[in-house]
């Protein structure tokens, strides 16, 4: 009789791992083909709800039966994303993110947008995203690469050292970090936000010269709110 209940017990503990093992298996399983036309890198900011904090996203799409990656650079955030299904031309899937980084999952639903672009339905908001280049990440030119100061005395690290990241600014105790949104030859577009931020926004920087970089800020709202000059 005990070694009947000892069989029956590990027998039984083993079913029941078994059973959870494939529950996780099913989870973390795709469900729908992701279509060609979603496949890419793909970049692009919101804001947090209720508040003046902005949060950039980047998303990574391969066409067929796969999983996605998720990244929020500016919150140190990053995981997984599982296709679910294709709910009236969106195609929804769910975010796996490491617990450890304090993220919670949430749902991402994707759409083919104008111009190229990407339509992302996060957190009850629709945002747009960029594609991003083949090689990774947005990265900036070397003319605005460095250390620089504002006039009104803003402290400006920019840097390619940290893929999806773009250096720091510093006032005070107020450190803000930067993610690359889009750049070009000359210039970059980039949100400035993390978790010693005060001053989110979207900041474009264009070089005139070896010494000096135009910068415009423009809040949450994307209303330009100070225009400033930087030297190295």
């Amino acid at each position: 009789m005990v070694i009947w209940l000892v069989v029956t017990s590990v027998l039984l503990f083993i079913v029941m791992f078994a059973v959870s093992i494939y529950a996780v298996f099913l989870q973390l399983m795709p469900r729908v083909v992701v279509p060609e036309i979603l496949s890419g890198n793909w970049v692009g900011y919101g804001r947090l709800e209720g508040t003046d904090q902005l949060y950039v996203v980047r998303v990574s799409l391969i066409s067929g039966w796969h999983n996605g990656r998720v990244d929020y650079p500016l919150h140190d955030c990053s995981g997984s994303i599982v296709p679910r299904e294709m709910s009236g031309g969106w195609l929804v899937t769910q975010e796996h993110l490491d617990k450890s980084s304090g993220c919670s999952d949430g749902t991402l639903e994707f759409r083919k947008g104008a111009n190229g672009q990407l339509d992302l339905r996060i957190m009850d908001q629709v945002i747009t995203l960029q594609r991003e280049p083949d090689g990774g990440s947005f990265r900036l030119p070397d003319s605005i690469v460095g250390s620089w100061t504002s006039k009104s005395g803003l402290e400006f690290v920019l840097d390619n050292n940290t893929p999806g990241l773009s250096g720091s600014v510093r006032s005070s105790s107020d450190v803000c970090v930067f993610a690359p949104i889009h750049t070009a030859e000359d210039g970059a577009t980039l949100v400035a936000g993390g978790s010693t931020c005060d001053r989110n926004g979207i900041w474009t920087l264009i070089a005139r010269d070896s010494k000096s970089v135009s910068l415009t800020i423009k809040d949450v709202n994307e209303k330009t709110i100070r225009k400033d000059t930087l030297s190295r």
